[in-house]
């Protein structure tokens, strides 16, 4: 029965055993729901919101989370950080290793109105190109106008790396990661990467060996272009939604033919790993994302089987 269970994920969550405890609250919660046991329902949604209360786990997303609006202000609090102030954005500078005045670098993150990526960009692109000396940030800041735009100063600090790597591997790199919309798995990069080459966009990265794939990634992780590695999945590449959307979308206006070589690479190889018939799509990925390129293989060559 459901009270039996709820009594049950109190026990757990005394016991300190919460993921074990909210495993019996979902229990709880089907058997309330199939009975239609509304005042259960409700109980069960309250002690689900104080066991989550003692995880600490923190989200950081761009997206609202609809899973937890309603434990907002309880359990669960929300905080915007759209903007760091001037104080706030002078010690990220100062952090990632750039140099200067106070008066400066506090200057610096007002003309970049406090946009969190686009201060780390610009504090980890003074750092190698400038050592650091917060007074050259005038061949990125002079470019930003008055556009205040989501995203617009995280971008032309990305022109900016963009001319300091010129035709280098490392634009490339960010070019192929632009094609994902989630971190990309080593196999799904190696079916881009293998020979031949796709014109004008992996030749530099057609056969490097690790120890020269390792310093491109230590390059771009440094400039805070590529995420750090993930211990949990060691082999998977992710960027911020910004820098993949900004070197995803130039690949697609300027490189339309290798844009076009790619989805067809990664619609065979997810096509690959999709069962032909699914009884159920729940957590099947590889199903999905071979549709969605099936769909921009269409689009890219129409009749094409």
């Amino acid at each position: 029965m459901a009270s039996h269970l709820a009594y049950q994920a109190e026990a757990l969550y005394l016991a300190n055993r919460t993921s074990e405890a909210l495993g019996a609250i979902n229990e709880a919660e089907a058997l309330a729901e199939g009975f239609g046991n509304r005042s259960w329902c409700a109980e069960l949604h309250r002690l689900r919101g104080v066991f989550l209360a003692t995880l600490g786990c923190v989200i950081t997303t761009r997206l609202p989370v609809a899973d937890i609006a309603d434990h907002e202000g309880t359990s669960s609090l929300r905080r915007d950080l759209e903007q760091l102030s001037s104080d706030a954005g002078a010690k990220l500078l100062r952090a990632l290793g750039v140099k200067g005045l106070e008066g400066e670098l506090r200057s610096a993150s007002d003309e970049f109105r406090g946009h969190c990526l686009a201060l780390t960009l610009l504090g980890s692109y003074l750092t190698d190109a400038y050592d650091g000396d917060i007074r050259c940030r005038e061949e990125v800041s002079k470019r930003l106008a008055h556009d205040a735009r989501q995203g617009v100063h995280a971008r032309r600090v990305m022109e900016s790396y963009q001319t300091w790597f010129g035709d280098g591997p490392e634009v490339s790199v960010l070019r192929v990661l632009g094609l994902f919309n989630r971190p990309a798995d080593e196999k799904a990069l190696g079916a881009l990467l293998k020979p031949p080459a796709i014109h004008g966009l992996t030749e530099s990265l057609t056969d490097l060996s690790p120890t020269e794939w390792r310093t491109i990634l230590s390059k771009l992780r440094r400039a805070r272009l590529v995420a750090g590695e993930d211990p949990h999945n060691p082999r998977h590449l992710d960027t911020h939604p910004l820098v993949r959307e900004f070197f995803g979308d130039q690949l697609r206006s300027r490189q339309s033919e290798a844009w076009k070589e790619c989805n067809r690479r990664l619609f065979h190889y997810y096509r690959t790993l999709a069962p032909q018939l699914p009884d159920k799509f729940q957590g099947d990925g590889a199903t999905f994302l071979s549709g969605h390129l099936r769909l921009q293989r269409r689009v890219i060559s129409a009749g094409t089987p």
